[in-house]
């Protein structure tokens, strides 16, 4: 395979990508009519998708056949925000269920109840509250991951259009890859991070909604070139009078900066400066414009969308904090009131204990320990076993009041507040 050109910026020593087009040689084709947009008007950027990494260094070649991208080294447009899979549920569930005191301190309890020795009662008094507050916690983490699972099953399969092989076709998000060239329609949202080439609009400019990405609900310009708008192929309607010069595009590695982007447009021996005006990330969607067509840079987690989101941690809430603080000082409390018992019931049994049995070595304080622990099983309602059922309905119950509150979504948003 011949090796596509290097090139790298020597003012900050950094590696660019490069991203090659159409070659000279290719003249441009029509394509079919699409609705909304005919596809005949921007049918002077239609290319093919293509890319490899290699030495660190990005080249996206959207005139190099599809085929040829296997091993590049780019990340799938996948994205996935669950926090487990069907082998780790269980193993990660428990432990974090058994991070609360609450239900380490029914653990113990049921340990302790298991014994004859120190507890009238049967295991099963504490190990059915405690199974049922467990089954309810992994509950409850299984349907929100599940959720989390549906949204991105729900972004990954989304449709948009792909110029590959001289044609346009519907692809699902999922399926984008670097080097692809989309066609996106008013109101529809971007499937990768991308470069604008061109769009309705016969300077190229277009406006894109971030209100998903940063909450600001005002529209931003966004605009090709103007070496690869439509403005500059004045034949489109007869397409194949005219051709599509090759040029290469050098960009930063993906970061998480979601206001900057920087890189040039070499096109014809000029080059060109590239900014966040050209820039257009994933998950915003297109406003008040026709059509508009981007070139693809970065794809899934390398996306800045997904730069900037947070990992699932498996950590706790601020209200499970404060119950775990709580429900420790209570232990404490508890065993305190239990050290106290022992040593009464100790002065009170003297007597007795003295008159029936023998004073053997190590007796006095194995039934020392004995008498503590079953003071300890005694007063195990100090922390009831609702508490945590009870904890977790009300946060389920007000969570739905907060969706179910029209007062208090964003007025220019449809969407729940949770």
């Amino acid at each position: 395979m011949a090796r596509l050109p290097q090139q790298s910026d020597e003012r900050n020593g950094k590696n660019r990508t490069t991203v090659s087009a159409i070659p000279p040689s290719t003249a441009i084709k029509p394509a079919p009519e699409a609705e909304g947009a005919s596809l005949s008007s921007v049918s002077a950027i239609q290319l093919e998708g293509g890319g490899m990494q290699h030495d660190g260094v990005r080249r996206i070649c959207p005139h190099v056949a599809i085929d040829t991208r296997a091993g590049s080294g780019y990340v799938s447009n996948q994205i996935r925000t669950s926090k487990y899979t069907m082998w780790n549920f269980l193993p990660i569930g428990l432990y974090l269920a058994f991070r609360l005191s609450t239900n380490f301190y029914f653990l113990i309890i049921a340990v302790l109840q298991s014994m004859s020795v120190i507890s009238p009662l049967g295991p099963m008094t504490a190990i059915f509250p405690l199974v049922l507050v467990v089954c309810i916690s992994l509950l409850r983490e299984a349907i929100e991951d599940r959720n989390r699972w549906l949204s991105d099953r729900k972004s990954n399969l989304k449709p948009t259009r792909v110029w590959r092989q001289g044609q346009v076709l519907d692809v699902v998000w999922e399926h984008i890859q670097v080097g692809d060239v989309l066609l996106v329609r008013d109101k529809e949202t971007f499937a990768a991070d991308g470069i604008v080439l061109s769009s309705s609009d016969e300077n190229g400019a277009c406006l894109i909604d971030t209100s998903n990405l940063d909450g600001e609900a005002n529209l931003k310009p966004r605009s090709g070139l103007a070496c690869t708008t439509i403005s500059r192929f004045p034949d489109a309607v007869q397409p194949s009078s005219g051709h599509l010069p090759r040029f290469t595009v050098q960009c930063e590695p993906p970061d998480v900066d979601m206001y900057k982007f920087t890189g040039m447009l070499e096109l014809a021996k000029e080059v060109h400066a590239l900014d966040e005006q050209q820039f257009i990330p994933r998950g915003s969607t297109l406003k008040n414009t026709k059509w508009v067509v981007i070139v693809v840079v970065y794809t899934g987690h390398e996306t800045k969308m997904m730069k900037n989101a947070k990992e699932p941690h498996h950590k706790l809430s601020h209200v499970d904090g404060i119950l775990n603080r709580a429900v420790v000082f209570i232990f404490v409390a508890q065993l305190t009131l239990c050290a106290v018992g022992s040593v009464c019931h100790k002065l009170w049994a003297a007597p007795f204990e003295s008159a029936i049995m023998d004073k053997q070595a190590g007796v006095e304080s194995v039934s020392g320990v004995l008498t503590f622990l079953s003071f300890v099983v005694l007063l195990n309602t100090f922390i009831p076993s609702s508490l945590v059922v009870s904890v977790e309905l009300i946060k389920t119950i007000h969570a739905k009041y907060i969706g179910w509150d029209r007062d208090m979504r964003n007025p220019k948003c449809v969407l729940p507040s949770v």
